[in-house]
C-alpha cells in the first residue's frame, strides 16, 4: 500500500508464508550447518525427553536462540545484538523472501 505522502507498506509474515514460527526460527535458519545449533538442538531433545510438560520452555524458539547465544564465543544477550555481530548467515538463500518483500516496498 501507498500513501499519498509516498510512502509504502507492507505486512511479511515470518519466518515465511507457508511456515509456522517467529524470528528466532528464521534467524536460526540461516545457520543450519553451524555445530553450535547442532548441540543446540541436542540440548532441546534432551529437555524435551526429560522434563514434564509444564517443565518444558514455553517459547522453544527462543529457548533455542538463548541457548544458541549462550553456546557462541562471545556471549550477547539479544537477538539483534546477535544479528550486529554477524552470528547469523544474512546471505543465506531462507532470506530471499523477505529481501525480494523489502526491496518492492522500496520502489
Amino acid at each position: 500500500m501507498t500513501f499519498s505522502n509516498g510512502i509504502n507498506t507492507g505486512v511479511y509474515i515470518m519466518p515465511g508464508n507457508s511456515e509456522n514460527g517467529m524470528l528466532e526460527d528464521l534467524c536460526l535458519s540461516t545457520v543450519v550447518d553451524s555445530p553450535v545449533l547442532t548441540c543446540v538442538n541436542q540440548y532441546i531433545s534432551c529437555l524435551r525427553e526429560n522434563l514434564e510438560n509444564n517443565s518444558f520452555p514455553r517459547n522453544e524458539a527462543k529457548a533455542k536462540m538463548h541457548t544458541f547465544l549462550a553456546g557462541m564465543c562471545k556471549f550477547v544477550p539479544s537477538l539483534g545484538i546477535a544479528a550486529k555481530k554477524s552470528y547469523f548467515n544474512f546471505e543465506s538463500d531462507i532470506l530471499n523472501d523477505i529481501k525480494q518483500f523489502l526491496k518492492e516496498l522500496t520502489k
